[in-house]
């Protein structure tokens, strides 16, 4: 467990097409305590404590929303999904491409073409530290830097890799 287990890569699967909903389930901590009373009118005492009021407000669970001022493991996911937007930017095969899956050793491995400008990235989901042949070059998009043949990923760690 690290300060990227914050970051849900399956809800916010990041090379489907449309838009990215990176959930941290903020929700499910806010609401600690709640459930140790089996009296249904002291948990919904302890719910409205927790709101902060009687009312039914959609932001009532949610934090802050902060947008400076993080921790080290808060900075290291907001540096990773600002890498991440930047590389889907750049590169229509994230958010037109068609896709082609194959499964690996504990991973999958994604392979993303878009088709009218011939980008193609290959994204790697694996459940283990371990590495992973690409079958060809490429530039990695959120470390930065050539590989080639093979590419060293952590698990729970979504590398991109953009061909050549």
């Amino acid at each position: 467990m690290d300060e990227y287990d914050e970051l849900d890569t399956y809800d916010g699967d990041p090379v489907h097409d449309g838009w990215v909903d990176f959930d941290y389930h903020e929700n499910t901590g806010e609401l600690s305590g709640l459930f140790e009373d089996t009296d249904l009118d002291q948990f919904i005492d302890n719910l409205n404590d927790k709101r902060g009021h009687g009312g039914n407000s959609d932001n009532w669970s949610r934090t802050s929303g902060r947008i400076s001022g993080f921790n080290a493991n808060e900075q290291k996911v907001h540096d990773y999904t600002a890498k991440y937007f930047k590389a889907r930017a750049a590169n229509p095969a994230l958010w037109r491409g068609t896709v082609s899956r194959q499964e690996g050793n504990k991973c999958e491995i994604i392979i993303k073409t878009d088709s009218q400008t011939g980008n193609k990235v290959i994204c790697i989901f694996s459940e283990t530290d371990q590495n992973v042949s690409i079958g060809g070059s490429g530039i990695d998009l959120i470390n930065g830097g050539n590989v080639s043949g093979n590419v060293s990923v952590k698990a729970w760690i979504p590398a991109f890799i953009k061909m050549n």
